[in-house]
């Protein structure tokens, strides 16, 4: 299995490039993602621009539900992939191995 390219970190101007987003609330840009770093849910869906109403109403549930979500520690994937769904995103699983090695998961 040949080598993968080392993962760059986010810059700014590499998440400006994103339409439609906007992390400046975040508190990340100029640092880049780090490991220990932790972006909750409600920041990610103010930096789409979306309501807890709208994000209710593209994933068929109710508005006191997504903030229950924004607020849990612990959900079932299924929930995580349907939030993320609603603010035209996606989910990606992966697996941290020691070294460091990256494996990403094809859950179904």
């Amino acid at each position: 299995m040949p080598k993968t390219a080392k993962r760059m970190r986010p810059t700014k101007e590499s998440l400006d490039e994103i339409p439609g987003i906007d992390l400046s609330e975040a508190k990340i840009l100029g640092r880049g993602l780090r490991k220990d770093r932790k972006l909750p849910l409600r920041v990610l869906r103010e930096a789409v621009g979306k309501t807890q109403a709208e994000v209710a109403r593209a994933a068929a549930m109710d508005q006191s539900e997504v903030s229950r979500i924004e607020q849990r520690d612990d959900m079932k994937l299924s929930t995580l992939r349907r939030y993320a769904r609603a603010l035209g995103a996606s989910i990606e699983v992966i697996a941290v191995l020691e070294p460091g090695h990256r494996i990403r998961l094809d859950l179904p």
